[in-house]
């Protein structure tokens, strides 16, 4: 099992900052959840949280949430995982969406997820 992460008080910061900017550039209804869990080394997950269980994530949803990572300074502290979600918590794919926001289909997981790993920068171009 990894060691457990420890994230430094500028770096909780930085990701309630994060968070707050992108539940302003999502769809409305929708927010953003960031997420780094103890055990998962260096990785944080974007949970793009969708309005309704009918919801689908928009080009605009994964723009800006790419967009947001990697022009915060968490942009190469972590591995990132963009997954949109429905209210009830079902996966909910960003396959489409990426495409036309011209993320490499490489980087798309068979569940709909973006794994992308540090850093990020030509991504949401």
């Amino acid at each position: 099992m990894p060691d457990s992460v420890q994230l430094s008080g500028d770096e909780r910061q930085s990701l309630m900052e994060l968070s707050n900017s992108l539940d302003t550039q999502v769809q409305p209804g929708a927010r953003v959840d960031l997420i780094v869990a103890p055990h998962a080394g260096r990785e944080a997950v974007a949970q793009i949280v969708l309005p309704t269980d009918t919801a689908l994530p928009t080009t605009a949803d994964v723009t800006a949430v790419l967009r947001g990572i990697e022009g915060s300074l968490l942009a190469a502290a972590f591995d990132w995982r963009v997954e949109a979600v429905s209210p009830t918590g079902a996966l909910v794919s960003l396959e489409a969406s990426a495409l036309a926001a011209g993320v490499s289909a490489a980087h798309i997981s068979p569940f709909g997820e973006l794994r992308i790993e540090a850093p990020i920068s030509q991504e949401a171009s």
